[in-house]
């Protein structure tokens, strides 16, 4: 081929035609080797990526189900301590018929005042009384009453406690699940 190219340009020319057409194989040749090696190391990085986003989803699907997992138990336990405690409510309201009466003393405004101030946070000399009536009054509440109102207090006080310690727990295992899908 070199002398083909040398008979269609005579002396130096034909020479330097040569050289430009050997050095633009060896350019091509030189950038289709380069563009393979990258090609390459392109589909290298990019199966190294597909591997991990699969590893990165598989991770957070674990941490996922553990957490549902947790929050499932967590929502379980709560349920059976509310029916619990909607028991314990109501047999306790059943006691209240059988060992509370009515026919002793009464309650005066003054435990009335006090217990509602507790109640609200208001204080205790906060709460209105009816004009006229002293502290040592009695007020229009009856025993049963009264204690079906303080028994019911300690119940949903429970409930409170059991909603909270349960949210807590929930927390630390969600927390705990998190920390082991890592």
């Amino acid at each position: 081929m070199i002398g083909k190219l040398l008979s269609l340009f005579g002396g130096w020319q034909g020479y330097a035609v040569a050289a430009g057409v050997a050095a633009l194989l060896a350019g091509f040749g030189t950038g289709y080797l380069v563009h393979r090696i990258d090609g390459s190391r392109l589909a290298a990085l990019k199966e190294v990526n597909a591997t991990a986003a699969l590893h990165a989803v598989q991770r957070v699907s674990a941490v996922r189900q553990k957490q549902a997992a947790v929050t499932e138990a967590a929502a379980i336990s709560a349920a059976r301590e509310e029916a619990k405690l909607e028991t314990e409510r109501f047999h306790t309201s059943e006691r209240i018929v059988v060992h509370v009466q009515d026919r002793s003393r009464c309650i005066t405004y003054g435990l009335v005042r006090v217990l509602n101030g507790a109640a609200t946070g208001s204080g205790t000399g906060a709460g209105q009384v009816a004009p006229g009536q002293s502290d040592d009054a009695c007020a229009p509440v009856t025993w049963r009453s009264f204690a079906a109102d303080v028994a019911d207090d300690y119940v949903t006080s429970r409930e409170n406690s059991a909603q909270l310690n349960a949210l807590e727990k929930n927390v630390r295992g969600l927390a705990e699940a998190q920390d082991g899908g890592h």
